[in-house]
């Protein structure tokens, strides 16, 4: 981040093709993979004129979602799991929709940054949204949907804190066949 500047492409065999860059761009984006219910197919129309500023797209598809994946995660490997097994799906604790007045907020008390007015590169945006202290109201309701109630002991805490995961829970976005099968599956690892 320091030494070169900050990426404008994805590279998808061995092509660079230009993308844009904003923080605006990358939360719709987010909000496109994760929170939009249009079908696959017009979902990856949608993201593909989002992302790329030239009509010139990679040829493959598969590719170059990931290359847009990776862009996301600011090529972090931390993001991708290596591990070979399937995993459980991650608990969702933020929704740049969502919490957009909790980051707005956060980011001007913290960095005097108003992202109205400012449109920041997305890396830029990540590396001040994750340093982020603890102080701020996102930070504690990302805490709290991120809390496992089997950990917490005492009866009043337990009480409070799924009180909190009520108030600032997340809307479920799995289709009905996927809470399907993960009800299935958190069962059959109880029997």
């Amino acid at each position: 981040m320091f030494t070169d500047p900050l990426p404008s492409c994805v590279t998808v065999d061995g092509a660079e093709f230009p993308v844009r860059t904003d923080f605006k761009t990358w939360i719709a984006f987010d909000h496109l993979m994760t929170e939009s219910d249009l079908p696959l197919p017009q979902k990856i129309v949608s993201v593909f004129t989002l992302c790329f500023t030239e009509k010139q797209l990679p040829p493959d598809l598969e590719k170059t979602l990931s290359a847009l994946f990776d862009f996301y995660s600011c090529f972090s490997s931390a993001q991708k799991s290596g591990n070979g097994k399937k995993d459980a799906p991650a608990q969702r604790v933020l929704s740049f929709t969502q919490d957009a007045p909790y980051i707005y907020a956060a980011v001007l008390a913290q960095y005097g940054v108003d992202l109205t007015a400012q449109n920041p590169h997305w890396f830029l945006f990540r590396a001040m949204f994750e340093g982020l202290t603890k102080e701020h109201k996102i930070s504690e309701i990302m805490g709290y949907r991120a809390m496992r109630l089997s950990d917490v002991k005492d009866p009043k805490q337990r009480a409070f804190y799924r009180e909190m995961k009520r108030l600032y829970k997340l809307p479920d976005l799995r289709t009905p066949e996927q809470i399907e099968q993960d009800t299935i599956e958190s069962l059959a690892k109880i029997i």
